[in-house]
């Protein structure tokens, strides 16, 4: 498609203008960040008794589909993306819509994956009936949303070569794709929230201080970061363009790398309490050991939280357990981690855990 010459003038006036450098370092900090991150998950679960969940493999998909957008990111930007599009070789303009292509497709599964840990990590530490509903309830709102998102990412022009073939774009069939995508940026950031909010009554009812109820918030609240970089890459997305795209898209390619990443690191957040308390002590002597290590991973099925309005009563964070109206068979039992150290955990006996 050839450019107005309005659109030619205003590139040839900002020919020097850059966000290449921006763009690697947004990748090349943030996905081995991601990796270090999913990689202190698996060695702080190595020293619980919890064992390795469903959480922890959506996790290790989300790094795979993470890593190949990243990589499709990083391609791109060898192609031309973050200069002016008159300075692209024309010979790369189909390997570049190409694999522009491909990255929003990895984009999706790299988020549900994510959103997905979240929610069976929820579900390890609050298996409570009425929770599990809301849960179950946020996945298929996800499932949806990210299906959508995925069909209209490849499909959005049919024949899908007519994104690059300019001889079938005349008869294409096409979707005002930058709408779509704004729409789809909204509600991915509104479903990023959902996540933050759901555990937070939850552990408003424990019955311990303040003190201890805040940092056990602060920890699952960590998310925020990437609420607020969603409602960025929104922003940036609506700024969507089909005339200077290597330059004007490369903001919205940015914050989606920043953004896939720091929900991983985010997800993996809570459950690196035992490492990090192996390293550097108790945080905060018993005030809050035991109780993290509950909620990051609850040993042999432990819960945290309650159906029908009840709440389990944890004194000091994982010594005694009262009033659930949990049906399954329940015990207290003492788990050890690897080092030697043990906590009184409240179990219940589940045969799919």
């Amino acid at each position: 498609m050839s450019l107005p010459p309005s659109e030619i003038q205003y590139q040839k006036e900002h020919i020097n203008d850059n966000v290449q450098p921006n763009i690697y370092a947004s990748c090349f900090i943030c996905l081995p960040a991601a990796f270090i991150a999913v990689g202190l998950r698996l060695v702080s679960r190595r020293m619980t008794a919890g064992g390795f969940g469903r959480d922890d493999s959506m996790i290790l998909l989300a790094l795979l589909f993470t890593s190949g957008f990243v990589t499709c990111c990083i391609w791109v930007t060898v192609l031309g993306m973050g200069k002016q599009q008159i300075l692209m070789d024309p010979e790369n303009t189909v390997e570049f819509v190409k694999v522009t292509l491909a990255a929003q497709i990895l984009y999706n599964p790299a988020i549900f994956f994510t959103k997905l840990s979240i929610l069976f990590l929820y579900h390890r530490i609050f298996p409570s009936r009425t929770f599990t509903r809301v849960l179950w309830g946020v996945g298929a709102f996800i499932l949806a949303y990210s299906i959508t998102s995925a069909m209209v990412n490849l499909l959005q022009c049919v024949p899908i070569a007519a994104n690059w073939n300019p001889k079938l774009a005349a008869t294409a069939k096409c979707v005002d794709f930058g709408s779509e995508l704004i729409a789809l940026s909204t509600i991915n950031a509104v479903t990023d929230f959902v996540l933050l909010v759901l555990p937070m009554p939850i552990l408003w009812r424990l019955h311990v201080n303040l003190e201890k109820k805040i940092k056990l918030m602060v920890m699952f609240a960590l998310g925020a970061a990437t609420v607020i970089v969603s409602i960025i890459r929104a922003n940036y997305v609506s700024t969507i363009s089909f005339t200077n795209g290597t330059w004007a898209n490369s903001f919205g390619a940015m914050w989606s790398v920043v953004e896939t990443c720091l929900a991983i690191v985010a997800a993996c957040v809570p459950t690196l309490r035992p490492l990090y308390e192996k390293i550097f002590g108790k945080i905060g002597g018993s005030t809050m050991g035991s109780s993290a290590a509950q909620l990051a991973y609850p040993q042999s099925g432990q819960t945290i939280g309650s159906g029908g309005g009840a709440s389990y009563k944890m004194g000091a964070f994982g010594s005694k357990s009262a009033d659930s109206n949990y049906t399954g068979k329940s015990s207290v039992t003492e788990s050890n981690y690897k080092d030697g150290a043990s906590v009184h955990s409240f179990t219940r006996l589940r045969d799919d855990v």
